[in-house]
């Protein structure tokens, strides 16, 4: 690299003054450039090395990496740090440092993050429950399409956590997950209208709600299939 930046051939001291000041210029401003482009290539670096080693279940080799790019505010890198703390992926559970990473790259948008957040915070898991604050960060995850925190607002909202019990509302939560192909939301969506929980009974749509969960092997629907609305 410094080699590139060397002088070109006829630019030595007896040029003018001038000449000299324009090209010591000209390097920095390259150099610069050059240290700017590296900076950011090199967190992408740590981050992506760090990633191949935990795809591969390699955590100690992983861990390094992906807390040098949290450090550095990769977003993800910190997520996937807060799993690693979490899990206790290569190290003793540490749900204290869970939740500090998760919160660090929720804060920064990270929609994983914001459900896992969410989790933490209802479980109080790494710091004292709060099931309303857990919905808030499961809301704003699902809201942006997360499936698992959908699901999980409609538990919330079936089960009146950290809100009022809000049967109607939850059935509407897991109506998004269910037309998104998620079998125990089909198979609760089936439950919900065979018994009139939150909705009127209707058998039809019990039926049709459960015949799709079946077809994904849910066990919940077979049996409802097989015995209370069999054909």
């Amino acid at each position: 690299m410094i080699a590139a930046l060397a002088a070109p051939v006829g630019l030595d001291a007896a040029q003018p003054r001038k000449a000299r000041t324009s090209a010591t210029k000209s390097r920095a401003k390259a150099s610069a450039s050059s240290k700017a482009q590296k900076k950011s290539e090199t967190l992408d670096d740590i981050y992506s090395s760090g990633m191949e080693n935990y795809r591969l279940n390699r955590f100690a080799l992983a861990y390094p990496k992906l807390l040098k790019a949290a450090e550095m505010g990769h977003d993800y890198a910190q997520c996937f740090l807060a799993t690693m703390y979490d899990e206790g992926q290569g190290m003793p559970e540490n749900p204290v440092q869970a939740f500090y990473w998760y919160s660090r790259s929720a804060e920064q948008g990270n929609v994983k993050a914001m459900a896992y957040l969410g989790y933490m915070y209802r479980e109080g898991r790494g710091v004292a429950a709060d099931p309303e604050e857990g919905l808030k960060w499961f809301m704003k995850a699902a809201e942006q399409g997360d499936l698992w925190a959908i699901k999980n607002v409609a538990h919330a909202y079936y089960y009146g956590i950290g809100t009022e019990e809000n049967r109607r509302e939850a059935i509407n939560w897991w109506r998004q997950a269910a037309e998104r192909g998620d079998r125990s939301s089909q198979s609760n969506l089936g439950i919900c209208y065979e018994y009139g929980r939150g909705v009127a009974v209707d058998k039809a749509k019990a039926r049709f709600w459960y015949e799709k969960a079946a077809e994904q092997g849910d066990p919940v629907a077979k049996s409802a299939l097989a015995t209370r609305l069999k054909k």
